[in-house]
C-alpha cells in the first residue's frame, strides 16, 4: 500500500509541476484559453440554433450542386466535434512535448486556436445563411 501512495504522490507532484510549467508560457496559455472559449461559444451557438434549423442544411459547399451539398441538422456538430478532438489532442501533445521542444508546443497551441476559430466561422456562416 505504501508503494501505491508513493507512486500517486510522485505522479501528482510531476503533473502539477508540468502543468504549471506549461501554462507559465503566455503563448500556450492564451491560445489554449481562447481556443476553449471559442469552442464554448461554438457549442452554445450550435445548441441554441439547433431547434430552429430545418431538416437539411447546406454543409458541404464544395460538393456539386444538389442534394449532395445538404446534411442533416445533427451534422452541424461535426465541425465542433473535430475542433474539440484537435484541441484535446494538441493539449495532450503540448503537455508531453513542451520540455523538449517548446516551439513545437507553441505551434500546436496556435493550431488549436486557428482550428477553433475557423470551425466557429464555418458554423456561424452556415447557420446565418439559413436565417
Amino acid at each position: 500500500m505504501d508503494t501505491q501512495n508513493a507512486y500517486y504522490s510522485i505522479m501528482q507532484l510531476f503533473m502539477n509541476a508540468s502543468i504549471k510549467q506549461l501554462f507559465s508560457d503566455k503563448i500556450i496559455f492564451a491560445s489554449a484559453l481562447f481556443s476553449f472559449i471559442l469552442l464554448f461559444f461554438h457549442g452554445l451557438f450550435a445548441l441554441l440554433s439547433f431547434a430552429k434549423l430545418p431538416a437539411f442544411i447546406p454543409l458541404f459547399n464544395q460538393m456539386p450542386w444538389g442534394e449532395t451539398r445538404l446534411g442533416t441538422k445533427i451534422q452541424i456538430f461535426i465541425p465542433f466535434g473535430v475542433a474539440t478532438v484537435i484541441w484535446i489532442s494538441n493539449c495532450i501533445a503540448m503537455f508531453f512535448i513542451y520540455n523538449k521542444m517548446p516551439l513545437v508546443a507553441r505551434f500546436l497551441a496556435a493550431t488549436s486556436f486557428l482550428v477553433s476559430l475557423l470551425a466557429l466561422f464555418v458554423i456561424m456562416r452556415t447557420i446565418l445563411i439559413i436565417f
